[in-house]
């Protein structure tokens, strides 16, 4: 297999996880005021802080890929947010949240400076576009596995209560 097929692989599904996570936290609102007590402005400012992170760590990781190249900072950045999303996920007090979302953004921000840069650069000129569409396609099916989450998990919780 041909290495730009490798990074176009694992970029579209870094894509998913970043989109997922992102998208996933906002369906949760309602499940997560009922769970921790949390108001709206609570939620939101856990959200900032995902999107913010993201922002520092392009700035931080993407000098770094300038330096030791995109596919390790892709590699650091995917298993960063990998294990900051499970922190996150088993985490029940607010602040504690709040630092897990902020270090899990800039992991994430890793992700988004190295992943799709990673892809295009190793893709032959004459596929520069197309690879450019399936990785950010990664987008689409990470919203699409967010719905389908959030449908099911919504029918558990339901029958839970």
């Amino acid at each position: 297999m041909k290495s730009y097929i490798h990074a176009v692989i694992s970029s579209t599904l870094a894509w998913t996880g970043n989109v997922y996570d992102l998208v996933l936290l906002t369906f949760a609102y309602s499940f997560m005021e009922k769970l921790f007590g949390l108001n709206f402005f609570q939620l939101t400012i856990l959200f900032s802080l995902g999107l913010i992170g993201r922002v520092i760590g392009a700035m931080i990781f993407g000098r770094i890929a300038d330096i030791k190249g995109r596919k390790i900072v892709n590699i650091i950045g995917t298993a960063g947010y990998s294990v900051f999303q499970i922190m996150f996920a088993f985490s029940s007090v607010y602040a504690f949240l709040l630092l897990v979302r902020s270090i899990q953004g800039i992991f994430m921000g890793a992700q988004w400076t190295s992943g799709t840069v990673l892809a295009i650069e190793q893709a032959p000129k004459q596929k520069v576009q197309f690879v450019n569409s399936i990785v950010q396609a990664g987008y689409a099916l990470g919203y699409a596995l967010t719905g389908v989450t959030f449908t099911v998990m919504s029918n558990c919780m339901d029958s839970i209560e």
